[in-house]
């Protein structure tokens, strides 16, 4: 994903990255009733690459309902844009220059809206 996110930020210049999570995300609601325990095949590579709200996770005390499930969604998506920044130094500093924008969001499928979150 990086791969394709930096060729299409250096060679198309692509203005706008936007790293989107769902309300009612069923992952992130499987990842809640874990807790602790881990998971099976590829819901065990999500929880891994979840490890930015493993504390938030664990606070729900395997609650799954709407709020918890669609706040957990939006930090999730938030933590997902970070670590792009973190882990593509091309990204980062095209962001730090202005080149592209990075933001995150939270898309409801009920009613099709997206709220979008600038990074702190």
């Amino acid at each position: 994903m990086l791969a394709s996110l930096e060729y299409a930020v250096e060679h198309l210049h692509v203005p706008l990255i936007v790293i989107l999570g769902h309300k009612g995300c069923g992952a992130i609601e499987a990842v809640c009733e874990a807790g602790e325990q881990p998971l099976h095949d590829h819901l065990r590579a999500l929880q891994t690459h979840m490890q930015g709200i493993h504390k938030q996770v664990l606070e729900c005390n395997h609650r799954h309902d709407a709020e918890v499930v669609n706040r957990l969604a939006q930090e999730n998506a938030k933590q997902q844009a970070l670590t792009v920044l973190r882990d593509s130094q091309p990204l980062k500093t095209a962001v730090d220059r202005g080149e592209v924008r990075l933001v995150y969001g939270l898309y409801d499928m009920e009613t099709g809206a997206v709220a979008f979150f600038d990074l702190p």
